[in-house]
């Protein structure tokens, strides 16, 4: 889920993982709504739109912000969380506890866990499927007689993007060094 302008990428599988896949149409994702019985209002079709079009994960306080922008009136911060908590319960968005934010999920019909790879650097995150992950918590839950009521696991680290650039300013002398000679110096 990065920023505009990246293209998405086809959908890979590797071994029960998925690999970002371009998110659901909303035609899809009303689709679905009607068939599982979610009403899709126009505050959450709002807040779902705005998260989808923003891709990295975002606060309820700046999807307020965006909304009473977009409606050019206030609004209010209970309508936001009650349209969160109806979208978050049936698998739409999910919550970012280490962050307190929210990202669009890539599809309202997904039954693997959720792996979020959310990068210290830039904040973006991206999403994983991994049915290997939703088995292991399965049979662990299940001996544990718990019933999970959503799974949703943060791994945070750097992107490759990110890591790009590191590297290339490592290897970029700073202005006003000059190269080192090759060998290292004496």
């Amino acid at each position: 889920m990065r920023s505009a302008g990246t293209p998405d990428v086809p959908k890979r599988r590797t071994r029960g993982l998925h690999v970002e896949s371009p998110p659901a149409a909303l035609s899809e994702v009303e689709a679905w709504c009607r068939q599982v019985g979610l009403r899709l209002t126009s505050a959450r079709r709002e807040v779902l739109e705005v998260l989808r079009a923003h891709q990295d994960p975002m606060s309820a306080y700046a999807l307020i912000h965006a909304l009473s922008k977009r409606r050019r009136r206030q609004v209010s911060p209970p309508t936001v969380y009650r349209a969160l908590d109806a979208l978050r319960d049936h698998g739409l968005i999910a919550r970012i506890a280490s962050r307190n934010t929210f990202v669009a999920r890539r599809s309202p019909v997904a039954r693997d866990a959720a792996l979020l790879y959310l990068c210290i650097q830039c904040g973006s995150a991206r999403e994983v499927r991994d049915a290997t992950v939703a088995r292991r918590v399965a049979i662990d839950a299940t001996q544990l007689h718990f019933r999970v009521a959503r799974e949703i696991h943060e791994v945070e680290g750097v992107c490759a993007d990110c890591a790009d650039c590191a590297d290339a300013a490592a290897v970029k002398p700073s202005a006003g060094t000059p190269p080192s000679a090759p060998g290292g110096s004496r």
